[in-house]
């Protein structure tokens, strides 16, 4: 994760635990009212996608510094999803991975605008100025 992000992923991670959101989510952080399609890497589309078909089987790294809560994590499929920051709009805008990859596909631009993302998210989460 880039620093520019770190912020961001704090604030998601609260959400998802208040809100009781399950699934497997990349996010990412634009400053402007867009987000290039790229921005999404090829192997994180990936992932998102075989999370979502088959579930997930991942081993933690022994060599993390920070302590371990147990060796391996797997899941029955979960739905994958591209989180993105629009901080502009103070806002995560949560877009199933199946909705963005189509979206990018038939797009004839080579990028998500704000106003694009709401419209095929599953979820809009609106910032309060004091979170």
């Amino acid at each position: 994760m880039i620093k520019r992000e770190a912020k961001a992923q704090v604030t998601w991670g609260r959400y998802v635990r208040e809100l009781n959101l399950y699934g497997a989510f990349e996010l990412k952080q634009t400053t402007k009212d867009y987000i290039n399609f790229n921005e999404v890497k090829d192997h994180q589309i990936e992932g998102l996608l075989a999370v979502q078909t088959g579930g997930f089987v991942w081993k933690l790294s022994d060599l993390d510094i920070r302590e371990k809560p147990f060796d391996m994590i797997s899941t029955q499929a979960l739905y994958g999803y591209v989180v993105i920051y629009y901080s502009q709009h103070q806002a995560f805008v949560m877009i199933r991975i199946f909705d963005f990859v189509n979206e990018k596909e038939s797009s004839l631009k080579k990028s998500l605008s704000f106003d694009k993302a709401c419209e095929i998210s599953e979820l809009i989460v609106e910032l309060s100025p004091t979170k």
